[in-house]
């Protein structure tokens, strides 16, 4: 069911990157960005109001480096604004999903920043060859 649920995502996450690059070319860059995430804040208080959640400000506790999501956040909807209209949609989405592939495969196998170590398997690089075989033909054709 999540393996389900993490190809619905990479739908959705490919209709909102085409949704901000249009609101980028219609508004610029920096107020996409104010646009985007003030409707993500609106949007999140207003599930909040729904399910009746407190909100605490109780980040004392968190880790400061945390704190740096939201940052990474506005880095990654600025990036694919500017790239997304540049390379079109099945690159840029490939090219996102190289970086993603090899920041998670490094993450899994040292278990970095408090995940659970999972060894990488040679095995696995055939998946890889596979999928930067694939970008290298979107590429040039």
């Amino acid at each position: 069911m999540y393996k389900l649920f993490t190809v619905i995502i990479g739908f959705i996450i490919t209709i909102m990157i085409s949704f901000n690059s249009e609101l980028q070319a219609s508004v610029g860059n920096n107020l996409s960005l104010v646009v985007i995430h003030l409707v993500g804040l609106i949007s999140v208080i207003i599930v909040m109001v729904v399910k009746k959640e407190k909100f605490s400000m109780d980040l004392h506790k968190v880790p400061l480096y945390l704190l740096s999501a939201g940052l990474i956040g506005v880095m990654v909807v600025l990036i694919n604004n500017l790239t997304f209209s540049k390379v079109g949609a099945s690159l840029s989405i490939s090219l996102g999903m190289v970086g993603q592939l090899t920041a998670a495969t490094v993450i899994d196998h040292f278990g970095l920043l408090g995940m659970k170590k999972y060894s990488f398997e040679k095995k696995k690089l055939l998946g890889f060859a596979f999928i930067i075989l694939g970008i290298v033909v979107m590429a040039l054709y």
